[in-house]
């Protein structure tokens, strides 16, 4: 500026690129960091669950009703809308309700369903649990009604079984497939294997 006129500027820049490159990948850390703590939370919570079910097993388990505590767990791990454990008597080939989250009174109607030809039927013989993304469509499903009355349109059928002994069925049920993505299989299969134990020793 000189005798009253403009005669240039001066430009001051500042290259942010490396402070955004910087601030980005302290985001990611702080992301990643997060994402390990709570899975390690997780973790250790499946730990809690796994000890204590052996301590079941074993004898030192201070669980005043056994069935209720499976379903509790599995329920609280899982975070499905609903749960349902049965065990199998052999000698009229029938599955009998245990315990149960997540479903009202009306399901007492099928507190004892026919093992034949039944999910829990077909999970055992594949030794593998059964995933029915459409309740509707799957013929081998005896609670269609209810399901739809409680507005449950997907379900997970584990087979509870030591060697070639079956002891029962759980069933998960979801009112969203997509759900399916976010359930934890390898906890589902490794604890329904402990169930599976726990309920022959009983």
């Amino acid at each position: 500026y000189m005798n009253g006129e403009v005669n240039g500027y001066i430009s001051i820049y500042r290259d942010i690129s490396l402070q955004n490159k910087w601030e980005q990948e302290l985001n990611i850390r702080f992301e990643n960091l997060k994402e390990a703590y709570q899975a390690l939370g997780k973790k250790s919570r499946y730990m809690d669950y796994f000890g204590e079910l052996l301590d079941i097993i074993v004898g030192n388990g201070l669980v005043s009703n056994f069935h209720e505590y499976i379903v509790a767990a599995v329920a609280y791990i899982t975070k499905v809308d609903a749960c349902i454990l049965r065990t199998y008597n052999d000698q009229n080939k029938q599955l009998t309700r245990r315990a149960s989250y997540g479903v009202g009174d009306e399901w007492r109607g099928k507190d004892v369903i026919l093992y034949k030809n039944s999910l829990a039927e077909s999970a055992f013989e594949k030794k593998h649990s059964i995933k029915v993304y459409n309740i509707l469509n799957e013929p081998k499903y005896q609670s269609t009604k209810l399901a739809q009355k409680h507005g449950f349109f997907s379900l997970m059928v584990l087979p509870l079984y030591v060697k070639d002994k079956f002891y029962g069925s759980m069933s998960l049920y979801l009112k969203n497939d997509s759900k399916f993505d976010l359930l934890d299989n390898d906890f589902i299969e490794t604890f329904a294997k402990l169930i599976s134990v726990a309920l022959s020793n009983k």
